[in-house]
């Protein structure tokens, strides 16, 4: 066979095998397929798969021919320990034609019993990130050559993808159910008054969320004990029996100390009661997770998960379980609190007409009210029984240019069955305006089969007052630093404008030169006339320009090509960079994606940056007076532009740069950081200061892309609530 056909040959085998890995999204799935086809390569080897786990490699899979002995392997080890964790704290593949020999070996007495000599350990590596490693065993040194080294990397490196895509997936995965398991509950503790029925669903969500064999509920007796309430996968009658004592085992420390306990072998456990060691090794458990209860700072209850496996649960599966055991004690003191509420109605009531809100239920279809609290009639001004009496009162009183997109959003929301905010006007009775925010709940059908609202509306009337004013204060003080901005470049943008009008005037006087002349030289007039025109349209772009700049508000927000908007503060400072000495490199990535924002306001951020950027280096020579500006995309969905200077560089304390009236300048105001700074920040952005290892600072700044369409406004008032070598720098206003 040629050696073009050995490769084919190999080639084929190594895309089979990645197209084998890569089939499903499971994660076991994907860490069986991977010892599987590892251990293909390598005819009679053994492969094992370790993963990292919190700064150790613990086996997540291992595939082997028949078992000569019944010499135990070790299943985990730390970074730097045995063969596997050299490679992996090394970050390189480690080929070992004998493992007896070779000092790093730990599972010595495994591999001589089981006649292995050689090993291949290679690091699975994802995006710079150790996922794990992947370890192959031979009989013989001569299994492992070149080629199926060479094999095995290029396996390794797909592997390690394939096995951090596979975690990715599995994690949102899990995150996705524990949101739809907590919302459920969630829900019920609104919703429902069984609290049986809600605890049950608790140890449900537990059984599923953590994966373990038994889980269980227990609640105090009054003998101090708890029993269990719920148990699920349990199967001896001892195990389903058992009480829990405080002090005693895992869950008796729990009960004692208030805090979580987790244990990952079965040797672990605290000393216990012969009856509960015998329970727990009649069920064949080996680790535990238990987590307390907390009811108004007592422990009322245990909420365990246990596995017949070592090592079965993680960081991620106590904080779900603390999140269940949160929602286990709201159920409880919820029932305590409903069955006192019988007795305490009246107090209920008047606590409610003590909040600082209107609270009402509503029918969620026709809107009509059945019950509204007493403060409303403070706040609006309009008496309860007006509420009522109007069918459509809430509809009726909403401000009429929020009243349309108000309602329809609450319906649209409505008939979705989820809960909502919103933001609105309503007119008082004295003809105020007031601003609510309206927080509704959608509850569950009722035994009539319609749908109750719970709406709790904030009057929120100063805090809008108070953005406003904020905003419009935001607003001047923008344009007077862009005022004083133009004032500091008077000179320079005086040349810029002598320049077109002295041109302007030259062109005249040749040309009345020409005419005077028989014949007249008209296509010498006529490229004169032509030059004239060039010349009154550049002063024209200027002055636009600078009336731009110097316009007070802000201009609605629009799809901007960064590039052109440099380029356009660029023109305008050329005079001034020009005067200072200073060359300007613009580097722009291709295919550069549109930001939406406003023009006037983004082109203040790089004329503050770049105006800064030359005021650090005044006392830099001449000859390296240099500012680099590079535009590029960050991640995904968003562009950073970046501002590099060669001058003084920062003070240590940078963040000290971004606080108002903080300036490093002789007449500076120390406003101009500050305000680009809020710009920025409005935009959905950042805006960021390091300085250079080689000499000087870097201000950067980053966008969010324009993604096709610009983001709905809020609609009548209503808000809803569900280069090649440029280094980025940005110089601010010190």
């Amino acid at each position: 066979m040629s050696n073009t056909t050995k490769f084919d040959s190999r080639l084929q085998l190594l895309l089979r095998l990645v197209e084998s890995i890569t089939a499903s999204p499971d994660l076991d799935h994907v860490l069986e397929s991977v010892v599987r086809s590892a251990a293909s390569l390598v005819e009679g080897s053994r492969a094992t798969l370790w993963i990292v786990e919190g700064g150790r490699l613990v086996v997540r899979a291992r595939l082997q021919s028949r078992r000569r002995s019944d010499v135990p392997c070790r299943g985990d080890l730390a970074l730097g320990e045995g063969l596997a964790g050299h490679a992996a704290l090394e970050r390189r593949t480690l080929l070992v034609p004998d493992v007896l020999t070779d000092p790093r070996t730990v599972n010595r007495a495994y591999h001589e019993a089981e006649e292995l000599r050689a090993s291949a350990v290679i690091p699975l590596i994802s995006h710079g990130r150790l996922v794990g490693v992947l370890e192959l065993l031979t009989s013989r040194a001569a299994d492992l050559g070149s080629t199926e080294v060479e094999m095995l990397t290029a396996f390794a490196g797909h592997a390690a993808i394939a096995i951090d895509s596979a975690g990715l997936y599995a994690d949102t995965e899990r995150r996705r159910r524990e949101a739809e398991i907590l919302a459920d509950i969630a829900r019920d503790l609104a919703e429902q008054r069984d609290v049986d029925a809600i605890l049950a669903r608790i140890a449900r969500g537990a059984h599923a969320l953590c994966g373990g064999d038994v889980t269980s509920l227990a609640l105090r007796d009054g003998d101090g004990s708890f029993p269990a309430r719920f148990m699920i996968g349990a199967r001896s009658e001892a195990y389903r029996n058992f009480r829990v004592v405080p002090g005693l085992g895992i869950g008796g420390r729990a009960a004692v100390d208030g805090r979580p306990v987790r244990t990952d072998e079965r040797v672990a456990w605290p000393p216990m009661s012969p009856e509960y060691a015998a329970a727990i090794d009649a069920e064949g458990i080996r680790s535990a997770l238990v987590v307390p209860i907390v009811v108004d700072q007592h422990i009322d209850g245990l909420l365990y998960v246990c596995s017949r496996l070592s090592r079965s649960f993680s960081e991620a599966d106590e904080t779900v379980l603390v999140r269940l055991a949160d929602h286990a004690a709201a159920a409880i003191r919820t029932a305590r609190l409903f069955a006192a509420e019988q007795v305490a109605r009246s107090e209920a009531q008047e606590l409610v007409d003590t909040l600082d809100a209107i609270v009402l239920d509503a029918d969620a279809e026709t809107f009509q009210i059945s019950f509204v609290n007493k403060r409303a009639e403070a706040i609006l001004g309009y008496p309860v029984e007006a509420w009522y009496a109007d069918p459509q009162f809430w509809v009726h009183h909403v401000h009429p240019d929020d009243r349309d997109t108000a309602a329809a959003a609450c319906s649209t929301a409505i008939a979705e069955g989820r809960d909502h905010v919103l933001q609105y006007r309503m007119l008082a009775a004295d003809g105020r305006v007031v601003w609510v925010h309206d927080m509704v709940r959608v509850l569950r059908r009722g035994t009539d089969g319609r749908r109750q609202l719970r709406s709790v509306m904030v009057d929120i009337t100063e805090r809008k007052q108070a953005e406003l004013e904020v905003q419009q204060q935001r607003q001047v003080l923008a344009h007077l630093t862009r005022v004083a901005t133009l004032g500091e470049l008077s000179g320079a943008l005086a040349h810029e404008l002598s320049q077109p009008l002295t041109s302007i005037l030259t062109n005249a006087q040749a040309a009345l030169l020409f005419l005077a002349r028989e014949p007249a030289d008209l296509a010498e007039i006529r490229a004169i006339l032509e030059d004239i025109v060039h010349e009154d349209r550049r002063a024209a772009e200027f002055i636009r320009r600078l009336r731009a700049l110097l316009r007070r508000g802000e201009t609605p927000r629009q799809p901007l090509d960064l590039h052109e908007l440099s380029g356009d503060v660029l023109r305008l400072l050329h005079s001034e960079l020009v005067t200072h000495g200073v060359a300007v490199s613009m580097q722009v990535a291709p295919g550069l994606p549109k930001v939406n924002g406003d023009p006037v306001s983004l082109q203040q951020v790089l004329l503050n940056l770049i105006i800064n950027a030359c005021d650090a280096m005044r006392s830099t020579r001449p000859p390296e007076r240099r500012v680099d500006i590079a535009i590029g995309v960050d991640g995904d969905s968003a562009v950073r532009v970046a501002v590099a200077d060669r001058g003084t560089g920062l003070p240590s304390d940078v963040q000290r740069l971004f606080e108002p009236f903080f300036t490093t300048k002789v007449h500076g105001l120390g406003l101009g950081l500050v305000i680009c700074q809020s710009i920025v920040t409005a935009h959905g952005g950042h805006l960021s200061a390091h300085n250079n290892s080689d000499g000087g600072a870097t201000f950067s700044f980053t966008l969010p892309t324009w993604c096709g369409a610009d983001p709905p406004p809020c609609a009548d008032g209503v808000e809803r609530g569900d280069g090649r070598d440029l280094v980025g720098h940005e110089r601010s206003t010190h």
